[in-house]
């Protein structure tokens, strides 16, 4: 409550100053306000429950014709007053005690109660809203209505009045006036033009954001005639908040309010959310506010589930990488439907306060579990689904949580925001550092770089470069373009699905490669938006040559519809790439384990004329011993951690380091430099030229339906026309003399030892077994789809063993 005697004080200095000042015209205005409200509280009440009741299309927007008219009594549904009325009678009759009062004091008071959660108790704005709020309850609606409200929050909102009660306590409809007045649109004239206005906006979004959001929405999980409204919804607040634009987790939230409310209503309701009620930083691109709550949850767990926050450290769990993608969801994709739609209540309420007690409350009910459980993978399984029985809201509000206080998280937040801003300045000082330093070539005048690690084998390697990069980096995101590789020798937790252009999994330590498509704009554009997560890009070059493409399955084998050969445009793309990457202070690593100096004598990057930061190399580099190499500069190749002494990345096999690999791989990067290497090379490549176009001139004469692609000196087979046996070529070429992996699948190496006659050779041998194959009748093109033809045959057989019918 305000102080009369200060207030009286206050007006006093002003009249002898002979003006009002800035307090005393706000409170005329409010003033003013309350008495238009209080003497049309029957109309405004009539208006909002029109509203409320008003039915839906499809579409979830209402009908302008079906709108009652907001003067006549019959419009207002009164609820009854039997002590016995069932839940959702109680809260009708509450609401409408609440909401008589008029939008302006609705908005008020939840303007009130949402500084207050927000630690401003004793601001100006707070006293004064107070005394507005005491001013308007009379003998008539008590006090205690309102403050009834939050038990029966909690309690659970009708969903016949969630939309409405969303609204008023979000603060939605103070944003939407808000826009109205920078819009400068005349608010009788056009209550919704506001919302049409970002709508039209949206729409002719040409970026990031859109392109994002376009792939994003199916996506979401809701029932498909919410894709629209979601997709419209969306659009609109990327054009309304330029800057924030569009962050995957936004398309979850907005469908779980639009299964409530129309759209004009579920995008205030999302600017309310993401631009007042959560802390800032939450969908940014460094994330500071979520990687703070991250930080915060943590010292929660300390306090108030000690056991549980000891057996997590001990076994190294860190909840973030779940914890996070509670938070930024706001838990609408983890919860079950009533339980996600109850928090939604709670939060909208109470603000972001919300989010931790879920988190502890969520925790405590798996702790038992939690407890016996022992790794990093079955605790992130539990926590991924929780199986909740018990009510969720009734322990988030329980006794335990005693002491959580707003006071608390502010204070919580403060302490660790100073934490996270000077990792932040640290990591940035060491990006600055590489940029000005620029990229290296892979190796000095010596035939080395500045610093070199050894592994056991290639894939050992990769994984290095990987660790080292997030090590230096401070980052957990590798991005992989367009990769291909046994994932499982190499680190768990990949995310392998492709998605054109886009980011997979969550960037963070279990899921720390994310795969986007190389030869694509959109994944630059990504890659520079998000540089301040990212390690590290990683590129395996040999995708030129077979683009995003795993060795198929057999039945795939029956068809002639896969793309073998050089990508067109590939060593452009490479190159910028390698701008890209230089700009936003990222280490670019090429994975050379397979191809290595086979290429060129600088390898891929000689081939491309690119400079890799992080290269790693295999067998080639050893003379076929097993052992695998990474090469890059010394700031980068820092095998430990200065300020954790044990933190130390340590690979070491039976070859590794071994007195005959190294003086096999010096032997070696001696004779590279030598003058007539480098013409063995030229040689090797004109042979290779020739070879596949003489043979594919061959191929093509007989009418045999193989041609051959190179890429320098890794070469496949592929085949022009569909057909049943293809896989038999390999045995005809077995009989004929050549031994090569699955033909059409594989990817195969020209030795640099061999000489023309060497080639002549081979070509002799595949029209050999190419014309056995065609005396044969293997080479005949089915009439029938082979696809087709296959799975027909496959299912018949599937249902004669079913039905137990033989021959």
């Amino acid at each position: 409550m305000a102080d009369p005697m200060a207030d009286q004080a206050d007006l006093a200095t002003d009249s002898l100053k002979g003006r009002r000042s800035r307090r005393q015209r706000l409170r005329e205005r409010l003033s003013s306000g309350l008495s238009a409200t209080a003497s049309g509280l029957s109309a405004t009440w009539s208006r909002a429950a029109s509203e409320f009741r008003r039915p839906r299309t499809s579409s979830g927007e209402g009908e302008p014709g079906d709108r009652p008219e907001p003067d006549r009594a019959e419009n207002v549904e009164l609820a009854p007053r039997d002590s016995r009325e069932d839940p959702e009678k109680k809260w009708q009759k509450m609401w409408e005690s609440i909401a008589c009062e008029g939008n302006d004091a609705m908005s008020l008071a939840c303007e009130r109660w949402r500084r207050s959660l927000a630690g401003e108790r004793n601001t100006f704005w707070s006293k004064l809203t107070m005394k507005v709020n005491d001013s308007i309850h009379s003998t008539d609606s008590p006090r205690k209505d309102w403050e009834r409200v939050s038990k029966a929050v909690r309690a659970g909102v009708p969903e016949s009045l969630r939309c409405a009660v969303w609204t008023a306590c979000s603060g939605a409809m103070t944003k939407k006036k808000e826009a109205l007045t920078v819009l400068s649109l005349d608010q009788s004239d056009a209550l919704e033009l506001s919302y049409h206005f970002f709508v039209k906006q949206g729409l002719t979004l040409k970026n990031e954001a859109s392109g994002v959001i376009e792939v994003d929405v199916p996506r979401t999980g809701c029932e498909e005639a919410l894709f629209e409204p979601v997709r419209r919804v969306l659009l609109a607040f990327a054009a309304k908040n330029p800057e924030l634009g569009y962050c995957q987790s936004m398309n979850f939230i907005a469908a779980a309010l639009l299964r409530y409310c129309d759209e004009e209503s579920a995008f205030w309701i999302l600017c309310s959310l993401l631009e007042d009620i959560l802390p800032e930083g939450y969908y940014t691109r460094n994330m500071v506010g979520i990687r703070v709550d991250m930080l915060v949850l943590n010292s929660l767990v300390m306090r108030y589930l000690p056991n549980l926050h000891k057996h997590l450290s001990e076994h190294n769990v860190d909840l973030s990488p779940v914890s996070m993608n509670w938070f930024l969801c706001l838990y609408v994709n983890t919860l079950p439907a009533n339980a996600r739609d109850r928090v939604l209540d709670c939060l909208l309420h109470e603000g972001s306060k919300v989010l931790f007690r879920v988190a502890l409350a969520l925790l405590r009910f798996m702790e038992p579990a939690l407890l016996s459980a022992h790794g990093v993978a079955a605790v992130y399984d539990m926590l991924r689904s929780p199986a909740l029985e018990d009510d969720l809201v009734e322990n988030m509000y329980g006794f335990w949580l005693q002491g959580f206080s707003t006071d608390i998280l502010i204070q919580l937040r403060d302490q660790h925001l100073v934490f996270v801003t000077s990792q932040d300045a640290e990591l940035e000082a060491r990006r600055e550092q590489r940029r000005s330093r620029g990229t290296s070539n892979t190796l000095n005048s010596d035939g080395y770089k500045d610093s070199q690690d050894l592994g056991t084998e290639g894939v050992d390697v990769v994984d290095i470069d990987e660790n080292s990069a997030m090590d230096i980096s401070g980052s957990y995101g590798v991005n992989v373009c367009g990769y291909e590789k046994y994932k499982e020798f190499i680190e768990e937790g990949w995310t392998t699905a492709k998605k054109q252009g886009l980011f997979l999994g969550s960037l963070d330590k279990t899921a720390t490669s994310s795969e986007i498509y190389d030869m694509s704009n959109l994944s630059l554009k990504v890659i520079e938006a998000r540089s301040s997560e990212i390690a590290a890009v990683l590129v395996n070059p040999l995708q030129c040559f077979h683009l995003n493409q795993s060795p198929p399955s057999d039945p795939v084998l029956s068809s002639n519809n896969r793309k073998v050969g050089p990508t067109p445009g590939y060593k452009e793309w490479l190159h910028r790439l390698r701008d890209t990457c230089k700009q936003g202070g990222i280490p670019l690593i090429f994975d050379e384990v397979y191809t290595g100096f086979r290429l060129h004598p600088r390898g891929a990057q000689g081939a491309y004329d690119v400079k890799a930061d992080i290269v790693c190399y295999g067998k080639t580099l050893g003379g076929g011993l097993p052992i695998g190499v990474v090469c890059g500069p010394t700031d980068l190749m820092a095998r430990g951690d200065a300020k954790k002494a044990a933190r130390v990345n340590y690979v070491i096999g039976t070859f590794a380091g071994h007195p005959f690999v190294m003086a096999s791989m010096n032997a070696f990067l001696k004779w590279l430099e030598l003058p007539e290497t480098i013409k063995s090379y030229d040689v090797m490549h004109v042979n290779i030229d020739n070879f596949i176009k003489t043979a594919n001139a061959k191929f093509q004469e007989k009418d045999y339906p193989i041609q051959l692609t190179n890429w320098f000196s890794v070469w496949s087979i592929l085949y022009t026309k569909p057909g049943r046996y293809h896989w038999l070529f390999q045995y005809f070429l077995k009989d004929a003399g050549v031994s090569l992996s699955w033909v059409g699948t594989g990817r195969l190496l020209f030795s640099l030892e061999w000489k023309k006659e060497d080639y002549d050779r081979l070509l002799e041998r595949l029209l050999s077994a190419c014309e056995q194959m065609q005396k044969g009748g293997w080479w005949e093109e089915p009439k029938a789809n082979i696809k087709a033809k296959l799975g027909v045959e496959i299912g018949t057989a599937v249902f004669k063993n079913v039905l137990g019918l033989t021959g």
